[in-house]
């Protein structure tokens, strides 16, 4: 096979002077240029000829020469061969352009070596396997400076249309630009409407609404297929259809008569114009079957015949009716689309020119159809509202009777709420208190727990230290003053553990009194910054009173747009110095650790505190963060329960954020935790912005 066709490919190079003509000349001065008459084509209906067929001299005699800017086989199903001379004298990279998205195949052959390579797309190609991604057929020429190669192209569509470009990949998007530019306002103008129509179905129930909108569907999904975008925006979706534009567009025109028919109303006014509208949408199911039967070519040619004559008796129906002022709008709508629509399909039947322009007068017409009749339908709705109106305005009279009614009602029950919140905020602070007692009552076993162990102790010692005492006695009578004093040195140790416990248990009491006090206290205004900070290093120089070896970091970042709020600055400075104690006991913490398992010699942790405020709105923040040890994710919902504390035994009552959040929750305010194990916790208090008195 391959000496065949090497053999095929001699016989092709003697042939070439005698077949090929001038060739496309790629200089440095081009950009892009069109060579729809620069190329030979060669039509091959039943599609059975292969490329090594095609390079023999039998057929390379049948080629022509192409007489048309743009080649236009027409409404037909067709194959169509084309060979193209090309010489590059430029240092440019070159891309062939084949400009019409609808087309069902193209495959690529250029020469490489002693055989040519095969590219193949079309609109069900899948966009992401395509080498140059772009809606239309794009394929890079690899063509050195000074080479001449002959490319063929193999052309498939019931619509054989395909401009031919060559050119570099910017003069080709410069080129799409304006097309990009309409086709996105196309689209944009049917989602809009679409909605827009589906709105006004669902508000009044009128059918035609809805067959405007599922027309609306139809022509978009038609117009992605026609302009080559399906296969980029819905590859899931636009693959398997975009073989069936014939039959989304004949879908979408049965639609359009189902409108009118709806929309006129005549079956009641013209019945005739009702069984033509009828028997035209029969004549388009009947397209489609022939089309899924493989027809296409003809189904197409029904559609187009069926669609004008039909478009053009709708026209002549609207002008009928001219005398009602939506109709009238609605036929200079309809009379325009109709004269641009017969240009297009004229245009694919190739008894006009190709242009761009008319190529897109299918988007063209129907943009303008959308934006008329939505300004149709919303006169329409207009009259549908006025229909109302007088309903409306008979219930509007009557409510108008109760208005003052319901007025004085309302001032009634404004004046009670207000009575009832100011009774709401009077009991609030007491609430808070009682809650708080409450709470007190449900953990007395609890409390009883922890107070009985240190006073375990203090008994233990206590009893331990009278027995301690007569044996000291007994030794110093003995005389055996070396025993003594090794006794005196126990008692003076359980002494020391008794008075331990005995503050153990005095901390647990002062808490609880701590917990359940009504404050007294009056708001004031209060500098906030000076009052973080100072409870700041008392809470610091506290913590370094009882252990001299702790040092930490301290940043502060005071916002001085706060200045004074009101606010009880002794439990305001409670809360913070309590949030400062924990955040120093858990770096403390972290720090003991570090150095524990870290070696000698080697820089470690460093332990450091954050303290900032700022004001945002009528609020008030204050953030305290530490890079401690943080709080495991399972005991955040319980760090705000009275007595719960993660400290071990002795350490701490458990009542200091319980104690926080009444303080922060009385003054109207919130107080939150963000924390992440064993890098840290960050406490944020949220007070508002009360003014004075």
């Amino acid at each position: 096979m391959r000496k065949l066709f090497i053999t095929i490919m001699l016989l092709h190079g003697l042939t070439l002077s005698i077949f090929a003509g001038t060739p496309v000349l790629l200089t440095d001065n081009t950009s892009l240029i069109s060579i729809g008459k620069q190329i030979d084509v060669f039509e091959d209906p039943g599609g059975r000829l292969t490329l090594q067929q095609i390079l023999s001299p039998e057929y390379q005699a049948q080629f022509k020469k192409s007489t048309q800017e743009v080649p236009n086989f027409g409404t037909k199903q067709t194959f169509v061969w084309c060979r193209i001379q090309i010489k590059n004298v430029s240092h440019k990279d070159w891309v062939l352009n084949v400009d019409f998205p609808y087309l069902h195949g193209v495959i690529f052959y250029q020469p490489s070596g002693n055989a040519y390579t095969m590219e193949e797309t079309g609109r069900s190609f899948p966009f992401s396997k395509r080498h140059i991604r772009n809606r239309s057929f794009l394929f890079a020429l690899q063509l050195k400076e000074g080479e001449e190669k002959e490319i063929y192209l193999r052309v498939e569509n019931h619509v054989c249309i395909f401009p031919l470009y060559i050119g570099s990949m910017t003069a080709i998007s410069e080129k799409q630009h304006p097309e990009d530019t309409l086709y996105g306002i196309y689209y944009g103008i049917c989602f809009i409407v679409a909605f827009y129509a589906l709105a006004l179905f669902i508000a009044t129930h009128e059918t035609y609404y809805f067959y405007f909108f599922l027309q609306i569907i139809f022509f978009f999904l038609y117009g992605i297929i026609y302009c080559g975008d399906a296969s980029q925006w819905f590859p899931a979706f636009a693959l398997p259809v975009t073989d069936f534009g014939t039959v989304i567009i004949s879908i979408g025109i049965i639609f359009v008569y189902l409108f009118f028919n709806s929309f006129l109303n005549t079956r009641k006014k013209i019945p005739a114009a009702s069984r033509t509208f009828l028997i035209s949408a029969s004549l388009i199911v009947i397209a489609v079957l022939l089309y899924f039967a493989g027809f296409r070519s003809l189904a197409t040619t029904i559609n187009m015949i069926v669609f004008s004559s039909v478009f053009l008796a709708a026209v002549i129906l609207i002008f009928y009716l001219k005398e009602e002022k939506i109709i009238r709008l609605l036929f200079i709508g309809f009379a325009i689309g109709f004269g641009v629509v017969v240009f297009w399909i004229l245009m694919l039947q190739n008894l006009i020119p190709y242009t761009r322009i008319v190529n897109n007068l299918f988007m063209i017409q129907y943009m303008w159809w959308m934006i008329i009749f939505s300004v149709v339908l919303g006169l329409n709705i207009n009259n549908y509202i006025k229909e109302k109106y007088q309903a409306q305005k008979e219930s509007l009279t009557y409510l108008k009777e109760n208005e003052k009614l319901i007025l004085h009602q309302n001032e009634m029950l404004e004046q009670k709420v207000e009575e009832r919140t100011k009774e709401l905020r009077e009991t609030q602070s007491q609430l808070i208190q009682s809650e708080k007692m409450a709470s007190l009552g449900e953990l007395t076993a609890g409390i009883a727990h922890e107070m009985q162990n240190p006073l375990n102790f203090v008994n233990n010692f206590s009893e331990i230290n009278t027995e301690l005492i007569g044996e000291m006695k007994n030794e110093l009578n003995e005389g055996n003053t070396k025993e003594a004093i090794a006794i005196a040195n126990t008692i003076e140790e359980n002494e020391q553990k008794i008075n331990h416990h005995g503050k153990r248990a005095d901390a647990i009491v002062k808490g609880m009194i701590q917990h359940s006090r009504i404050n007294s206290g009056q708001q004031e205004l209060t500098n906030l910054n000076a009052l973080a900070d100072e409870y700041l290093r008392l809470s610091y120089h506290g913590f370094r009173a009882k252990d001299k070896s702790f040092n930490a970091i301290t940043h502060t970042d005071f916002d001085e747009k706060i200045g004074k709020i009101n606010i009880i600055p002794q439990d305001i400075g409670r809360v913070l110095l309590n949030l400062y104690n924990n955040a120093f006991y858990s770096v403390a913490e972290k720090s003991t650790q570090h150095s524990e398992n870290l070696p000698a010699g080697q820089a470690g942790y460093e332990p450091a505190i954050w303290l900032a405020t700022r004001k945002n709105g009528d609020k008030i923040f204050i953030n305290v963060k530490d890079n401690g040890n943080g709080i495991p994710q399972k005991l955040i919902d319980k760090i705000f329960q009275p007595f719960f504390t993660t400290k071990p035994t002795g350490q701490g009552t458990g009542l200091g954020l319980s104690l926080s959040y009444d303080i922060i929750k009385a003054h109207g305010g919130e107080i939150k935790v963000e924390t992440k194990e064993g890098e840290g916790s960050e406490f944020i208090i949220q007070l508002p912005i009360k003014e004075n008195g």
